[in-house]
């Protein structure tokens, strides 16, 4: 007896001595490895430091997938990423893009893999032929587009983001599964605008930058003189001032739809907090043609929550305080947004003719392959022939022109039958049985008429975090669809078994 208890003493003791080596290496790891990372670049710093964190995070977390995925979302504004084999372009990507939201979604997809094999899980991978066709044929477009490329390295820079917004695409759409998981990805969103935006109005307000570690910050003001003052118009962490505006486009009507009709009290003040901040952020953006674009694909907007039955009581309440709302920042603005209007420019708008001239003469003499995709840098400047004081050989402010001119027509019908194609599924979810789902809808519509209009007025393929959203939308409304479906053939399957 005595033998058994010293014994049992003893194994305790040994556990204990070995607790505290495993400790004391942690402790000395986790030292070493920050050490090492205080002698690192600011931004690699950052990513190492994420990346040191990470598993304590994980461990801890009751949902992996769910809380990698609302993380992943968050952080696509924020673009804290590292070029690979770098080559300025100014058409597309220079180079290929390692980041927070390129390890988070390995990550994810490892999980999947790993989770599918373990459980032995059956369900079958959707492939959302709608959307994964149309941007299949613009990559094998893009791809044909190489033999008239001068710099084949650039095209495949953007060949390599399209298979990358491919394979987000996929694993989003397919990971959506309930109604959850519709209001992760949302709020995710959500958070992301508010945060974008009190960056932006900071900036504004203190008229430099935040200092932010690890984004292009500090590379994005636009700054100028009108009336012997000087007018300041700051990016948040998008990329430059007209990119930001790109990104209220995408994530603002989602807010205003959703401030609007939803009954959740947590989403309504996450929306409503979302849209204040976002139109603020917009109006100081001073981006005209995201002002159009997003003011024609609201009023779209609020006849598709009339045709859906989304207008209550509530609604028109909200839809009152919405217009004081406007009517504040108005009366705060409105000196901003009419110098903006009326006041000189600078030659900005004549530069969209200008770009769009040369556009339509590399177009006319490449109408097949086009230049290649992500080489027109290397045409434009034997097209350069227009005097224009303001502009000094810039891409075309023109999505549209952008692309058929560096993908021909083939490549370029490709692009509007993925635009067509996305902009009808969203009216298809807008079908949907659940009446959050049909908001959402409505908001992902707005978000895609919002960027059709504002494409005429500037590009969209050389951000990443544009064409992260842009793919973002389409999984969103997939998922919508796939969920309603999946509800109404359980429906069908259950009336069927019981009669």
């Amino acid at each position: 007896m005595n033998s058994y208890s010293v014994n049992n003493e003893e194994r305790s003791i040994l556990r204990q001595i070995i607790n505290l080596l495993i400790l004391a290496a942690i402790a000395v790891g986790v030292s070493s490895a920050a050490w090492f990372i205080w002698g690192l670049r600011a931004g690699w710093s950052m990513y190492a430091f994420i990346g040191l964190l990470m598993p304590f995070v994980l461990a801890i977390v009751p949902d992996f997938r769910r809380f990698v995925m609302w993380w992943m979302l968050f952080l696509i504004p924020l673009g804290l990423d590292y070029k690979f084999f770098y080559q300025r372009s100014i058409s597309g990507h220079s180079g290929i893009a390692i980041g927070t939201t390129e390890i988070l979604l390995f990550i994810l997809l490892v999980q999947w893999l790993v989770t599918a094999v373990h459980e032995r899980n059956r369900e079958r991978i959707q492939w959302f032929p709608a959307i994964t066709l149309p941007t299949l044929a613009l990559i094998i477009m893009s791809s044909f587009s190489i033999l008239a490329a001068r710099n084949i390295t650039l095209s495949l820079f953007d060949i390599a983001m399209y298979g990358k917004m491919l394979i987000f695409f996929l694993y989003l759409a397919n990971n959506i599964r309930d109604n959850r998981d519709v209001g992760l990805v949302v709020t995710a969103l959500l958070f992301g605008l508010v945060m974008e935006s009190g960056v932006m109005v900071a900036q504004y307000y203190s008229g430099s930058a935040l200092g932010l570690v690890g984004t292009e910050e500090l590379s994005n003001f636009v700054a100028y003189k009108r009336e012997a003052r000087m007018v300041l118009r700051p990016g948040g962490t998008v990329g430059n001032v007209n990119g930001f505006a790109r990104y209220l486009g995408f994530i603002l009507p989602i807010a205003s739809i959703l401030m609007l009709t939803t009954r959740e009290r947590k989403m309504f003040l996450l929306s409503l907090l979302a849209a204040m901040g976002g139109l603020v952020a917009l109006i100081l953006t001073q981006s005209r043609s995201v002002w159009g674009a997003f003011l024609v694909a609201m009023m779209a907007g609020m006849v598709f929550i009339l045709m859906r039955n989304l207008v209550t009581l509530r609604t028109l309440k909200r839809i009152g305080m919405a217009l004081l709302l406007v009517a504040g920042l108005a009366f705060f603005y409105g000196e901003t947004v009419y110098n903006r209007l009326t006041g000189d420019d600078h030659g900005s708008a004549k530069s969209r003719l200008t770009t769009a001239r040369v556009a339509l003469e590399i177009i006319n003499d490449h109408p097949v392959l086009g230049v290649g995709v992500n080489n027109y840098d290397s045409y434009i400047r034997e097209y350069w022939r227009i005097e224009d004081p303001f502009t000094k050989v810039a891409v075309v402010h023109n999505n549209y022109l952008l692309i058929l001119a560096e993908i021909g027509l083939i490549g370029f019908a490709a692009f509007l039958w993925l635009l067509a194609a996305l902009l009808v599924r969203t009216m298809t979810a807008m079908k949907c049985r659940v009446k959050f789902f049909r908001e959402i809808a409505v908001g992902l519509f707005v978000s895609v008429v919002c960027f059709l209009l504002a494409s005429l007025a500037d590009g969209y393929k050389s951000s990443l975090t544009l064409m992260y959203l842009f793919w973002t939308i389409a999984a969103i409304t997939e998922a919508l669809i796939h969920l309603d479906r999946s509800w109404r053939d359980q429906a069908v399957e259950l009336a069927g078994k019981k009669s």
